[in-house]
């Protein structure tokens, strides 16, 4: 018996643009299934970007539009369908408010197809596609707001991706790995704190005493799965991940020279400690830079001050960077530096090296 694809049952039956969201929470309340959220920012038009056929695909169309609701259809290559048993995969992109040019990619269809045909079509589109990164404290706040507004007794960390710094014979290194923790919020905050590292995504499930009600999943890139509870996820979850999201474009926009008559407007990531007070730390800031991707690096100076040069490849974007005292970070954008490039930039940062605030350099 052929399984019932969900998202083709919506997809031919969704009716209002204004309760779009409300019906899909109807929908899963009744079927009970997951669904994967992606928001994102893009100044493009959404048939420009994802009606350029991907190299894993035969064919993609726009099915059907309603108002801020579009409905795209793709037919895979067939060495995709016969590995994982479908003919064709089906997305949403909803846009909530029609003055910003903010969207919600939305998929119903299972695991294996989003990661392979329609999560591969927002790294595609890059760098004309923004999608957030949400620090290691900006995931506490969520979790936490989201428990006190349900009152859960529990929010139980399942599994984790983390980040650690750590010393091995006097060399300062950091490592990435998964965890399946199973600790309350703070618990597992306090566990990664221990180990002096920070998360890169969350999944987790809200509880009433032992009655789990959701399995959620967040990661750093905005990225949101759920499989129950989808009204209170989004409007308590998706919705402030747009909300950064909004936040993130209108700081890293309008950055590089050529906006700025030429003159400089950096940024600086300050840290709560003097990350810098070791040289050694120099060093393991270089080498977390030089794992950059899709860029060329020049490391100008390297002791007793970091200076460091990179272009990304994605759109031209150059950047220089100075650690110029024992606490922060600088990147001055050069004459091109687009927000998707620095956004992509401080995020490797985060990722890889540790967080800080954002925040305008001052004189």
């Amino acid at each position: 018996m052929a399984e019932f694809n969900f998202a083709e049952a919506f997809y031919n039956s969704f009716s209002s643009n204004s309760n779009f969201i409300g019906e899909l929470a109807s929908l899963q309340s009744s079927k009970s299934f997951p669904i994967c959220l992606v928001p994102f920012y893009t100044n493009e038009s959404l048939n420009e970007l994802f009606l350029i056929k991907p190299s894993n695909c035969e064919k993609i169309k726009l099915f059907r539009s309603n108002g801020s609701v579009f409905a795209y259809e793709i037919i895979p290559k067939n060495n995709i369908k016969n590995h994982d048993s479908f003919d064709k995969a089906i997305f949403f992109i909803y846009k909530m408010d029609p003055n910003k040019n903010i969207y919600v990619l939305i998929s119903l269809e299972k695991g294996p197809i989003f990661e392979k045909v329609i999560k591969p079509l927002i790294k595609r589109n890059s760098p004309n596609i923004i999608t957030t990164f949400i620090s290691h404290n900006e995931f506490y706040s969520l979790l936490r707001t989201f428990k006190e507004k349900h009152n859960f007794t529990d929010i139980e960390i399942k599994k984790t991706s983390q980040s650690i710094r750590y010393e091995e014979n006097g060399i300062k290194k950091i490592i990435s790995g998964l965890e399946w923790p199973n600790l309350s919020i703070d618990g597992a905050f306090e566990w990664i704190k221990e180990k002096n590292g920070w998360f890169k995504s969350l999944r987790f499930h809200p509880k009433y005493y032992n009655n789990s009600l959701a399995d959620i999943y967040i990661s750093r890139q905005g990225i949101v799965k759920t499989n129950a509870m989808f009204i209170d996820v989004f409007n308590e979850i998706v919705i402030p991940i747009i909300n950064m999201l909004e936040e993130k474009v209108k700081k890293f926009s309008n950055r590089s020279r050529r906006e700025n008559n030429f003159d400089v407007k950096p940024l600086l990531i300050e840290f709560d400690e003097e990350k810098f007070a070791d040289i050694d730390e120099n060093k393991l800031f270089i080498d977390s830079i030089r794992n950059y991707k899709n860029s060329s690096i020049s490391i100008l100076h390297g002791n007793p001050y970091v200076h460091l040069s990179i272009i990304d490849y994605f759109d031209g974007s150059n950047f220089d960077i100075w650690v110029l005292n024992s606490s922060s970070i600088t990147i001055v954008p050069q004459l091109k530096g687009s927000a998707f490039a620095l956004k992509r930039l401080v995020n490797h940062i985060y990722d890889s090296y540790g967080e800080g605030e954002i925040k305008e350099y001052q004189e």
